[in-house]
């Protein structure tokens, strides 16, 4: 039976998700057929053309319900033993799904932002990692959608140092934990985090510090874990602050090559173009 290789795209029903979806779909990988697990809470079906035996499957998945998660790794389990795929479990893993609850913002919104941008991908890297087997196939790659809006220079100095410095998975989650404590007792303003609605931000750093403590724990075992910023796209988060210059398809362009192409064993990185409007395939940058 020819080789299979399992990827999963969360948030991919609509904007940078279905872009990345749509791509993979005509990618040749280089290690067999692609069966691509398109996933997002509505799980609905889209028309996707596909090349080189490659195949789009939908599946519903709430990235803030980790039982949710599990029941979802039982499924892709059950359907490869199944199918009698060679049990090389998930090897790719596109984290991509998020929120931007900015506008208008209030703690609630603030506390669900955190929940699903940063706790949510956290339980699925972890998930993944563990339950999901990507720990043990040094093929694996794991790749954490960010934005430009993670990068540090909005924070005080020191607070800075701690985003940079993590050397835990609860290191991070500290992080997260103290800007929420900080807003409820509405003390961001003397605080380091700042003032004004920056929880879609907060959550990407934390996504960021994340991405490379795993990739430090990991790295011993050859897969890759990045991050990266896709620009700004034309999609309804995009639109937010104005009228984006990026199609879906150059936005899908640095996580697919991240899951995909040869990148030297880099791990660890937040990726992207040197500008938000640019459509290259993104290096290695300071957040």
């Amino acid at each position: 039976m020819a080789r299979k290789v399992i990827a999963v795209v969360t948030g991919s029903n609509r904007g940078i998700g279905a872009g990345i979806v749509a791509a993979l779909a005509q990618t040749k990988h280089p290690k067999g057929a692609l069966v691509i697990y398109a996933t997002s809470r509505a799980g609905q079906k889209q028309e996707i053309p596909t090349q080189y035996d490659n195949e789009v499957r939908f599946a519903k998945l709430d990235i803030s319900d980790k039982p949710g998660i599990k029941d979802f790794l039982r499924l892709i389990v059950k359907e490869d033993r199944a199918e009698g795929g060679g049990g090389n479990g998930v090897e790719i893993l596109i984290n991509n799904a998020g929120i931007n609850l900015n506008r208008d913002e209030t703690y609630e919104s603030a506390e669900k932002t955190i929940d699903v941008n940063y706790r949510g991908v956290r339980d699925m890297c972890q998930l993944f990692l563990d339950a999901g087997n990507m720990k043990d196939n040094s093929s694996a790659r794991i790749v954490n959608v960010s934005s430009t809006g993670s990068k540090l220079g909005i924070h005080g100095k020191a607070l800075q140092e701690r985003f940079r410095s993590v050397q835990t998975v609860q290191d991070v989650d500290a992080l997260a934990d103290e800007y929420l404590k900080l807003y409820k007792e509405q003390k961001l303003g003397d605080s380091d985090f700042g003032s004004g609605n920056i929880s879609y931000q907060v959550s990407k750093a934390c996504v960021n510090a994340l991405t490379n403590v795993l990739a430090k724990e990991y790295q011993e075992t050859g897969l890759l874990i990045n991050c990266c910023c896709p620009g700004w796209v034309d999609t309804d988060m995009g639109k937010i602050v104005g009228q984006p210059s990026k199609s879906v398809e150059h936005g899908a362009r640095i996580p697919v090559r991240l899951a995909i192409e040869d990148i030297d064993g880099v791990t660890g990185e937040y990726w992207s173009n040197d500008g938000v409007n640019d459509s290259g395939h993104g290096k290695v940058q300071r957040w």
